[in-house]
């Protein structure tokens, strides 16, 4: 899942605590939401548990969705949906 150039970048922002890939990321990925054209209302950052954003120190799922917010305008809806457990990475 992480062998691509994508997937590395994925796992730099998420195990390596590099947050300012974030916005190089979220360049790429309005790219792809321009070509693509889904409809979409707002934007969901996927929840994380407690101890891995405490550990972390940034949810990269709240960090992407902000710079595509800032890029595009949709809204955020950060509390759409809610953790139930804690899964492994």
């Amino acid at each position: 899942m992480y062998d691509s150039p994508a997937g590395a970048a994925v796992r730099i922002l998420k195990f390596h605590g590099v947050s300012a890939i974030a916005p190089t990321m979220a360049v790429l990925m309005n790219e792809t939401l321009a070509e693509w054209s889904p409809p979409i209302d707002f934007i969901v950052p996927v929840p994380l548990g407690t101890v891995r954003k405490r550990t972390r120190g940034y949810n990269q799922s709240e960090l992407l969705a902000r710079e595509i917010h800032r890029h595009t305008g949709l809204p955020i809806e950060p509390n759409a949906l809610r953790r139930a457990r804690a899964t492994q990475p």
